[in-house]
């Protein structure tokens, strides 16, 4: 079975057509054929059904007629590929069969024209009698033409059709493909999505980080602030709701992320008062923005845990955005320790999923990566001044959602 499986695959149409290599070298075999038909046929003609004087047969040299149809062939080859790419600008750049018809029907004729007046000199040529006084081309023309020119004319409007053929029949394997391989981006994005909701709700509001919550806001009320505690739980409500509101949604406006981001570090700050001071620097007029949905919390989220919560003196972290043309730039920076190698391998290509400590920095790669392709930009790196700080560039619109980057 693998053996006929590579034979079906060696015989491929498609690939045939794809490779310009093969697709001349099929092109020139089809015409070689076709020369060698005619030739056979006008061979036989000029043996069987023409006589000179005394009767006696011409036998026209075969090795000339060959040339001569080989020579008529390859110029329909020619004429073929240039009519066909004037079709093709033609219907791209006028889109209208009427204006395509009105180029193509007087082109055709006129090359059916030249074609006959072609033949008409070939066979003048290869059957002309010594014994008898030469017909003049227009003499020939006039006997020959009223039955070839519509010869001609049916060639050029199916090579014209051939073309026309295998251009389709190559668009729509293309089609079928980039349609087949939407689909299951599609299908991946919906699962990266799932991935990333589940894993936004594990790793920020685990158990670990409920208990830390809810320890916080039993110590408020120990202490009496009543308003305080029922701020950080209507806090990490909100938090809950926004995250699940997002639904099964790809793309968010800008502020929508700000907002979840601005919940979880009003809860972190209630949790580690003085030891966090969050800085915020938001450049206006780019809330409706859309990016990736959870795109900034799992950046805000690895700030406070590897910054923040091991040391016992003060940290800042904080957050920008800003235009560049038509692009956004969102960062987060803080001044703790900063990234270790393994971290910054994940920009690197050599972090994976197993990467626990950075799980949410894993899973922001890859769906930028899912949703942009090549056309955002992920920066790990470790500040001048000292901390950890990342950087997402990304396009006005997902290239894979069927947007344009138009920036």
């Amino acid at each position: 079975m693998q053996s006929r499986a590579g034979h079906a695959r060696g015989w491929n149409l498609e690939r045939w057509l794809r490779s310009p290599a093969r697709r001349w070298t099929l092109a020139l075999g089809l015409l070689a054929l076709a020369a060698l038909a005619t030739t056979t046929q006008i061979s036989e003609f000029g043996r069987f059904g023409r006589r000179g004087p005394g009767s006696e047969r011409i036998e026209p040299d075969w090795s000339d007629i060959f040339v001569d149809q080989l020579a008529y062939w390859l110029a329909w080859g020619v004429v073929g590929f240039l009519a066909f790419a004037l079709a093709r600008w033609t219907l791209a750049r006028l889109r209208s069969w009427l204006l395509f018809a009105l180029v193509q029907i007087p082109l055709s004729l006129a090359v059916a024209a030249g074609f006959t007046a072609l033949y008409v000199q070939q066979v003048s040529r290869t059957f002309d009698r010594p014994s008898r006084r030469p017909r003049t081309f227009i003499d020939s023309f006039e006997r020959l033409g009223p039955w070839r020119m519509p010869r001609e004319f049916v060639i050029y409007w199916v090579l014209l059709g051939v073309g026309g053929a295998v251009h389709t029949f190559l668009t729509g394997r293309e089609q079928e493909r980039r349609a087949s391989g939407l689909q299951l981006r599609a299908v991946k994005l919906e699962g990266d999505l799932a991935r990333a909701q589940v894993e936004s709700l594990r790793s920020q509001l685990h158990p670990h980080f409920l208990f830390n919550a809810l320890h916080t806001v039993g110590g408020l009320v120990r202490e009496g602030a009543d308003d305080a505690a029922l701020s950080t739980l209507s806090s990490i409500g909100d938090l809950l709701r926004m995250t699940l509101d997002q639904g099964e949604s790809q793309l968010v406006p800008l502020r929508e992320e700000l907002r979840i981001a601005g919940r979880y570090l009003e809860i972190e700050r209630i949790r580690f008062g003085d030891r966090l001071t969050v800085e915020w620097t938001i450049e206006e007029g780019n809330d409706d923005f859309l990016v990736p949905a959870l795109v900034l919390l799992p950046l805000v989220e690895n700030a406070v845990r590897h910054a923040v919560e091991p040391r016992p003196q003060p940290s800042v972290v904080r957050v920008s955005c800003r235009r560049e043309g038509a692009r956004l730039w969102l960062e987060v920076q803080d001044d703790g320790p900063g990234f270790s190698d393994a971290a910054l391998d994940l920009v690197r290509g050599g972090g994976n999923s197993g990467e626990r400590r950075h799980i949410g920095l894993w899973n922001t790669r890859e769906r930028l990566s899912a949703l942009y392709g090549d056309a955002h930009e992920l920066r790990l790196e470790n500040a001048p001044g000292g901390g950890a700080r990342v950087s997402v560039r990304l396009p006005p619109r997902a290239p894979e959602l069927g947007g344009d980057d138009d920036g």
